[in-house]
């Protein structure tokens, strides 16, 4: 087997133990006498998912949440740090210099 590598497996067999094997360019994953997840051999360090593996995990955990999580909505607001030019020179940019770091914060706001 190609030790680094990562399958995913249907959430049911997650805690139980569970058989891996490759051959002939597969992996297969055992739950007892049951093949839960078969995936085309990947190359080391290679994480291959299933959609569907991924799809019933996060029903399960949207299912645990105590309160749902919120909807995001970019509201267009913002607001940018504007310093005034003598902060530059205090600390040395000079107008030969010809990049300055600019950072912006966007608002976000939950969805009624």
């Amino acid at each position: 087997m190609d030790r680094g590598s990562r399958y995913s497996v249907p959430p049911k067999p997650v805690g139980m133990r569970v058989d891996v094997s490759g051959e002939a360019g597969r992996v297969t994953v055992r739950c007892g006498d049951v093949i839960v997840a078969e995936h085309d051999r990947a190359g080391r360090g290679v994480c291959v998912m299933r959609p569907e593996d991924v799809s019933e995990l996060w029903k399960l955990s949207k299912a645990k949440c105590a309160t749902p999580p919120p909807t995001w909505r970019l509201t267009g607001r913002h607001e940018v740090e504007s310093p005034s030019l003598e902060v530059y020179g205090r600390i040395g940019v000079t107008e030969s210099r010809t990049s300055v770091h600019v950072s912006a914060t966007v608002a976000l706001e939950a969805a009624s």
